[in-house]
Protein backbone atom coordinates (compact mmCIF):
# COMPACT_ATOMS: atom_id res chain seq x y z
CA UNK A 1 0.00 0.00 0.00
CA UNK A 2 2.70 2.57 0.82
CA UNK A 3 4.40 1.56 -2.12
CA UNK A 4 1.58 2.53 -4.56
CA UNK A 5 1.22 5.59 -2.28
CA UNK A 6 4.54 6.55 -3.15
CA UNK A 7 4.35 5.95 -6.36
CA UNK A 8 0.99 7.83 -7.08
CA UNK A 9 2.53 10.85 -5.26
CA UNK A 10 5.91 10.83 -7.10
CA UNK A 11 4.34 10.78 -10.22
CA UNK A 12 1.77 13.52 -9.38
CA UNK A 13 4.85 15.31 -8.67
CA UNK A 14 7.05 14.61 -11.99
CA UNK A 15 3.48 15.19 -14.16
CA UNK A 16 3.44 19.20 -11.88
CA UNK A 17 6.97 19.75 -12.70
CA UNK A 18 6.29 18.92 -16.26
CA UNK A 19 3.43 21.09 -15.97
CA UNK A 20 5.08 24.11 -14.46
CA UNK A 21 7.95 23.90 -16.85
CA UNK A 22 5.63 23.84 -19.74
CA UNK A 23 3.65 26.76 -18.54
CA UNK A 24 6.90 28.49 -17.83
CA UNK A 25 7.90 28.48 -21.48
CA UNK A 26 4.65 29.02 -23.15
CA UNK A 27 4.68 32.19 -20.89
CA UNK A 28 8.34 33.16 -22.11
CA UNK A 29 7.54 32.40 -25.55
CA UNK A 30 4.99 34.90 -24.99
CA UNK A 31 7.25 37.40 -23.46
CA UNK A 32 10.29 37.07 -25.88
CA UNK A 33 7.52 37.41 -29.06
CA UNK A 34 6.73 41.06 -26.93
CA UNK A 35 10.47 41.71 -27.01
CA UNK A 36 10.67 41.20 -30.18
CA UNK A 37 13.03 37.76 -30.50
CA UNK A 38 10.78 36.70 -33.33
CA UNK A 39 10.53 39.51 -34.97
CA UNK A 40 12.75 39.07 -38.25
CA UNK A 41 16.33 41.20 -38.36
CA UNK A 42 17.08 43.53 -40.86
CA UNK A 43 20.05 43.23 -42.68
CA UNK A 44 21.88 46.41 -40.91
CA UNK A 45 24.79 46.42 -43.47
CA UNK A 46 22.45 47.20 -46.25
CA UNK A 47 22.16 51.26 -44.60
CA UNK A 48 26.14 50.93 -44.24
CA UNK A 49 27.74 54.00 -46.48
CA UNK A 50 31.52 54.80 -46.44
CA UNK A 51 33.42 57.66 -44.36
CA UNK A 52 34.23 60.39 -46.91
CA UNK A 53 34.78 63.66 -47.46
CA UNK A 54 31.13 65.44 -47.47
CA UNK A 55 29.91 68.91 -47.92
CA UNK A 56 26.46 70.05 -47.02
CA UNK A 57 25.93 73.57 -49.45
CA UNK A 58 23.20 76.03 -48.64
CA UNK A 59 21.53 74.48 -45.62
CA UNK A 60 20.12 76.01 -42.52
CA UNK A 61 22.02 75.12 -39.41
CA UNK A 62 20.72 75.67 -35.65
CA UNK A 63 22.88 78.32 -34.10
CA UNK A 64 24.91 77.50 -30.77
CA UNK A 65 22.49 79.18 -28.72
CA UNK A 66 19.70 77.16 -30.40
CA UNK A 67 17.30 79.85 -30.69
CA UNK A 68 17.32 80.53 -34.68
CA UNK A 69 18.59 78.82 -38.02
CA UNK A 70 21.49 80.20 -39.74
CA UNK A 71 20.49 80.14 -43.51
CA UNK A 72 23.05 79.10 -46.36
CA UNK A 73 25.25 77.59 -44.57
CA UNK A 74 28.28 75.25 -45.93
CA UNK A 75 28.90 72.06 -43.69
CA UNK A 76 32.23 70.41 -44.25
CA UNK A 77 32.11 66.49 -42.91
CA UNK A 78 35.48 64.72 -42.85
CA UNK A 79 36.46 61.12 -40.72
CA UNK A 80 32.50 60.91 -39.74
CA UNK A 81 32.68 64.12 -37.74
CA UNK A 82 32.02 68.23 -38.65
CA UNK A 83 34.98 70.05 -39.52
CA UNK A 84 33.37 73.15 -40.65
CA UNK A 85 30.78 75.60 -40.43
CA UNK A 86 31.08 78.21 -42.95
CA UNK A 87 29.02 81.33 -44.75
CA UNK A 88 31.01 81.28 -47.88
CA UNK A 89 30.75 78.33 -49.29
CA UNK A 90 34.09 76.67 -49.57
CA UNK A 91 33.81 73.20 -50.83
CA UNK A 92 36.93 71.03 -49.96
CA UNK A 93 38.68 69.29 -53.33
CA UNK A 94 37.22 65.97 -53.95
CA UNK A 95 34.34 66.30 -51.37
CA UNK A 96 30.91 64.27 -52.07
CA UNK A 97 28.41 67.77 -52.49
CA UNK A 98 24.75 67.55 -50.90
CA UNK A 99 22.17 69.94 -52.13
CA UNK A 100 20.94 71.46 -48.65
CA UNK A 101 18.82 73.47 -50.21
CA UNK A 102 15.43 73.43 -48.29
CA UNK A 103 16.95 71.11 -45.24
CA UNK A 104 18.02 71.50 -41.77
CA UNK A 105 21.07 70.42 -39.79
CA UNK A 106 20.29 70.01 -35.69
CA UNK A 107 22.27 68.54 -33.09
CA UNK A 108 21.06 64.46 -33.00
CA UNK A 109 18.41 63.63 -30.43
CA UNK A 110 19.43 61.64 -27.16
CA UNK A 111 16.64 58.92 -25.72
CA UNK A 112 18.20 59.17 -22.25
CA UNK A 113 16.09 56.57 -21.13
CA UNK A 114 15.95 53.46 -23.38
CA UNK A 115 15.20 49.40 -23.57
CA UNK A 116 16.11 47.70 -26.68
CA UNK A 117 14.81 44.54 -25.44
CA UNK A 118 15.31 41.88 -28.10
CA UNK A 119 14.65 43.49 -31.35
CA UNK A 120 18.20 45.30 -32.84
CA UNK A 121 15.70 46.91 -35.31
CA UNK A 122 15.05 49.50 -33.23
CA UNK A 123 18.62 50.96 -33.45
CA UNK A 124 18.00 51.74 -37.27
CA UNK A 125 14.68 53.75 -36.01
CA UNK A 126 16.21 55.62 -34.14
CA UNK A 127 19.06 56.65 -36.43
CA UNK A 128 16.54 57.21 -39.53
CA UNK A 129 14.45 59.42 -36.74
CA UNK A 130 17.74 61.59 -35.93
CA UNK A 131 18.29 59.99 -32.40
CA UNK A 132 22.13 59.39 -32.58
CA UNK A 133 22.69 58.40 -28.82
CA UNK A 134 20.45 55.85 -26.49
CA UNK A 135 21.01 55.11 -22.84
CA UNK A 136 19.32 52.12 -22.27
CA UNK A 137 18.87 52.07 -18.85
CA UNK A 138 19.32 48.11 -18.25
CA UNK A 139 20.65 45.18 -20.40
CA UNK A 140 21.76 42.12 -20.92
CA UNK A 141 25.58 41.23 -21.73
CA UNK A 142 24.71 41.40 -25.80
CA UNK A 143 23.79 44.87 -25.38
CA UNK A 144 27.95 45.46 -25.25
CA UNK A 145 28.16 43.57 -27.98
CA UNK A 146 26.01 45.90 -29.97
CA UNK A 147 27.64 48.96 -28.00
CA UNK A 148 31.19 48.38 -29.40
CA UNK A 149 29.86 47.34 -32.59
CA UNK A 150 28.02 50.52 -33.44
CA UNK A 151 31.75 52.40 -31.77
CA UNK A 152 33.25 50.09 -34.95
CA UNK A 153 30.98 51.60 -37.67
CA UNK A 154 27.67 49.33 -37.00
CA UNK A 155 24.64 51.81 -38.24
CA UNK A 156 22.68 52.82 -35.22
CA UNK A 157 22.96 55.18 -31.97
CA UNK A 158 25.95 55.82 -29.66
CA UNK A 159 24.90 53.58 -26.50
CA UNK A 160 25.47 54.43 -23.31
CA UNK A 161 24.85 50.89 -21.41
CA UNK A 162 23.39 50.03 -18.21
CA UNK A 163 23.28 46.40 -16.34
CA UNK A 164 20.40 44.13 -16.18
CA UNK A 165 18.44 45.36 -13.55
CA UNK A 166 19.23 44.38 -9.85
CA UNK A 167 16.47 43.18 -7.55
CA UNK A 168 15.64 42.12 -3.80
CA UNK A 169 12.56 39.36 -4.40
CA UNK A 170 11.66 36.09 -2.97
CA UNK A 171 13.42 32.84 -3.93
CA UNK A 172 10.59 32.01 -5.89
CA UNK A 173 9.02 35.32 -7.40
CA UNK A 174 13.08 36.01 -7.92
CA UNK A 175 13.69 32.74 -10.03
CA UNK A 176 10.69 33.04 -12.19
CA UNK A 177 11.71 36.90 -13.04
CA UNK A 178 15.35 35.63 -13.94
CA UNK A 179 14.46 32.88 -16.00
CA UNK A 180 11.20 35.00 -17.99
CA UNK A 181 13.76 38.26 -18.31
CA UNK A 182 17.27 39.23 -17.56
CA UNK A 183 16.66 40.89 -14.07
CA UNK A 184 19.17 39.24 -11.37
CA UNK A 185 17.85 38.95 -8.51
CA UNK A 186 19.71 39.32 -5.20
CA UNK A 187 20.38 36.51 -1.96
CA UNK A 188 22.21 38.77 0.48
CA UNK A 189 23.84 42.07 0.58
CA UNK A 190 27.56 40.24 -0.38
CA UNK A 191 25.53 39.02 -3.32
CA UNK A 192 24.72 42.20 -4.35
CA UNK A 193 28.07 43.59 -3.86
CA UNK A 194 29.38 40.88 -6.12
CA UNK A 195 27.09 41.96 -8.89
CA UNK A 196 28.44 45.52 -9.02
CA UNK A 197 31.99 43.86 -9.79
CA UNK A 198 30.77 41.66 -11.86
CA UNK A 199 29.32 44.58 -14.41
CA UNK A 200 32.23 46.70 -13.80
CA UNK A 201 34.65 44.20 -15.18
CA UNK A 202 32.04 43.22 -17.93
CA UNK A 203 32.42 47.01 -19.32
CA UNK A 204 28.92 47.86 -18.09
CA UNK A 205 28.24 52.04 -18.27
CA UNK A 206 26.02 52.35 -15.28
CA UNK A 207 24.78 49.77 -12.58
CA UNK A 208 21.18 49.29 -13.09
CA UNK A 209 18.61 49.68 -9.28
CA UNK A 210 15.43 48.09 -9.52
CA UNK A 211 13.39 46.65 -6.45
CA UNK A 212 16.19 46.94 -3.70
CA UNK A 213 15.74 46.36 0.28
CA UNK A 214 17.12 48.93 1.75
CA UNK A 215 20.52 47.50 2.95
CA UNK A 216 21.52 46.19 -0.85
CA UNK A 217 20.53 49.78 -1.95
CA UNK A 218 22.78 51.38 0.52
CA UNK A 219 25.63 48.71 -0.07
CA UNK A 220 25.27 48.79 -4.10
CA UNK A 221 25.58 52.54 -4.45
CA UNK A 222 28.11 52.33 -1.53
CA UNK A 223 30.47 50.27 -3.58
CA UNK A 224 29.79 51.97 -6.93
CA UNK A 225 30.85 55.07 -6.20
CA UNK A 226 33.87 53.39 -4.67
CA UNK A 227 34.73 51.29 -7.82
CA UNK A 228 33.80 54.45 -9.82
CA UNK A 229 30.55 52.96 -12.01
CA UNK A 230 27.46 55.48 -11.86
CA UNK A 231 24.30 53.94 -10.64
CA UNK A 232 20.71 54.81 -12.04
CA UNK A 233 17.34 53.42 -11.27
CA UNK A 234 14.99 53.22 -8.56
CA UNK A 235 14.89 53.91 -4.80
CA UNK A 236 13.31 51.90 -2.02
CA UNK A 237 9.98 53.68 -1.05
CA UNK A 238 10.84 53.89 2.34
CA UNK A 239 13.83 55.70 1.50
CA UNK A 240 13.35 59.83 3.01
CA UNK A 241 14.12 62.48 0.21
CA UNK A 242 16.31 64.20 1.78
CA UNK A 243 18.96 60.95 2.32
CA UNK A 244 18.89 60.45 -1.66
CA UNK A 245 21.79 62.45 -1.29
CA UNK A 246 23.56 60.44 1.06
CA UNK A 247 23.46 57.41 -0.62
CA UNK A 248 25.25 58.26 -3.67
CA UNK A 249 23.07 57.06 -6.63
CA UNK A 250 24.11 59.53 -9.08
CA UNK A 251 20.12 59.19 -11.29
CA UNK A 252 17.39 58.50 -10.68
CA UNK A 253 15.43 56.76 -13.42
CA UNK A 254 11.53 58.22 -13.30
CA UNK A 255 10.07 61.03 -11.90
CA UNK A 256 7.62 59.02 -10.48
CA UNK A 257 9.88 58.02 -8.20
CA UNK A 258 9.51 60.88 -6.51
CA UNK A 259 6.04 61.82 -6.39
CA UNK A 260 5.57 57.88 -4.82
CA UNK A 261 7.61 58.89 -2.19
CA UNK A 262 5.29 62.83 -1.89
CA UNK A 263 2.20 60.44 -2.35
CA UNK A 264 3.47 58.15 0.85
CA UNK A 265 4.18 61.75 2.92
CA UNK A 266 0.51 62.88 2.18
CA UNK A 267 -1.51 59.90 3.11
CA UNK A 268 -4.60 58.98 1.16
CA UNK A 269 -5.13 61.17 -2.02
CA UNK A 270 -8.71 59.99 -2.41
CA UNK A 271 -9.56 60.96 1.25
CA UNK A 272 -7.73 64.17 1.36
CA UNK A 273 -8.44 65.61 -2.64
CA UNK A 274 -5.88 66.20 -5.59
CA UNK A 275 -5.87 69.68 -4.62
CA UNK A 276 -4.06 69.42 -1.31
CA UNK A 277 -1.81 66.60 -3.01
CA UNK A 278 -0.39 69.86 -5.48
CA UNK A 279 -0.30 72.05 -2.56
CA UNK A 280 2.16 69.61 -0.90
CA UNK A 281 3.64 68.92 -4.44
CA UNK A 282 4.68 72.73 -3.99
CA UNK A 283 5.72 73.08 -0.63
CA UNK A 284 8.35 70.42 -0.94
CA UNK A 285 9.32 71.22 -4.59
CA UNK A 286 11.80 73.90 -4.20
CA UNK A 287 13.62 71.81 -1.20
CA UNK A 288 13.32 68.84 -3.10
CA UNK A 289 15.08 70.12 -6.33
CA UNK A 290 17.94 72.47 -4.26
CA UNK A 291 18.97 69.12 -2.84
CA UNK A 292 19.17 67.11 -5.92
CA UNK A 293 21.07 70.20 -8.11
CA UNK A 294 23.76 70.64 -5.02
CA UNK A 295 24.48 66.40 -5.16
CA UNK A 296 24.25 66.94 -8.80
CA UNK A 297 22.02 64.01 -9.39
CA UNK A 298 20.38 63.57 -12.43
CA UNK A 299 16.17 62.79 -12.76
CA UNK A 300 15.15 61.29 -15.85
CA UNK A 301 11.43 62.57 -16.15
CA UNK A 302 10.06 59.99 -18.90
CA UNK A 303 7.73 62.89 -19.60
CA UNK A 304 6.50 61.74 -22.91
CA UNK A 305 5.62 58.60 -21.35
CA UNK A 306 3.64 59.41 -18.43
CA UNK A 307 1.74 61.66 -20.75
CA UNK A 308 1.16 58.90 -23.06
CA UNK A 309 -0.60 56.84 -20.26
CA UNK A 310 -3.34 59.61 -19.59
CA UNK A 311 -3.72 59.81 -23.94
CA UNK A 312 -3.79 55.91 -23.95
CA UNK A 313 -6.40 55.72 -21.65
CA UNK A 314 -8.63 58.64 -22.09
CA UNK A 315 -8.72 57.65 -26.16
CA UNK A 316 -6.79 54.82 -27.05
CA UNK A 317 -7.74 55.39 -31.37
CA UNK A 318 -7.09 59.05 -31.03
CA UNK A 319 -3.17 58.02 -29.62
CA UNK A 320 -2.52 55.30 -32.00
CA UNK A 321 -2.95 57.55 -34.57
CA UNK A 322 0.10 59.76 -33.56
CA UNK A 323 2.13 57.00 -33.09
CA UNK A 324 3.81 55.56 -36.41
CA UNK A 325 3.02 51.37 -34.94
CA UNK A 326 3.66 50.53 -38.51
CA UNK A 327 7.78 51.23 -38.14
CA UNK A 328 7.08 49.80 -34.54
CA UNK A 329 8.20 46.08 -33.29
CA UNK A 330 5.70 44.00 -33.81
CA UNK A 331 5.60 41.93 -30.75
CA UNK A 332 5.07 45.80 -28.92
CA UNK A 333 2.34 46.45 -31.31
CA UNK A 334 0.58 43.47 -30.98
CA UNK A 335 0.74 42.27 -27.44
CA UNK A 336 -0.17 38.36 -27.04
CA UNK A 337 -2.51 36.10 -25.55
CA UNK A 338 0.26 33.77 -24.67
CA UNK A 339 1.19 35.88 -21.49
CA UNK A 340 -1.84 37.66 -20.54
CA UNK A 341 -0.51 38.97 -16.85
CA UNK A 342 2.21 40.36 -18.84
CA UNK A 343 -0.06 42.78 -21.39
CA UNK A 344 1.89 45.64 -23.00
CA UNK A 345 1.19 45.82 -26.61
CA UNK A 346 -0.07 49.09 -28.14
CA UNK A 347 -3.31 47.56 -29.99
CA UNK A 348 -6.92 47.42 -28.48
CA UNK A 349 -7.75 44.55 -26.00
CA UNK A 350 -3.67 44.54 -25.08
CA UNK A 351 -2.85 47.70 -24.36
CA UNK A 352 -2.59 47.52 -20.51
CA UNK A 353 -3.63 51.25 -20.33
CA UNK A 354 -6.66 51.36 -22.40
CA UNK A 355 -10.62 51.38 -19.55
CA UNK A 356 -11.85 47.81 -20.17
CA UNK A 357 -14.64 47.02 -22.17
Amino acid sequence: MLKTISKWLFSLLACSLILATAYLLWFKNGVNFIYGAHTEVVDHSVFATPIQLTAITDVSVLSPDGQTMLPNRTVVIDGGAITAVSVDGTIPTNAVVIDGRGKYIIPGFVDSHAHILKSPNDLLLYVANGVTHIRDLGGPPERLKLRDEIEQGRVGPRMFVASPPIDSMGLLQGAFWELITFHKNTRSVEHAKSLVKEYAEQGYDAIKIYHLDMPSYRAVNELAAKIGIPTTGHFPLSLELSELAVTQQKEVAHIEEIVRVLIREFGSINDKGSAAFYAHVETRSEEIIDNILANDITVNSVLWFMESIHDQFSNLELALKEVRIEYANPGLVEGTDDAEDFKVGWLPGYNQFELPS
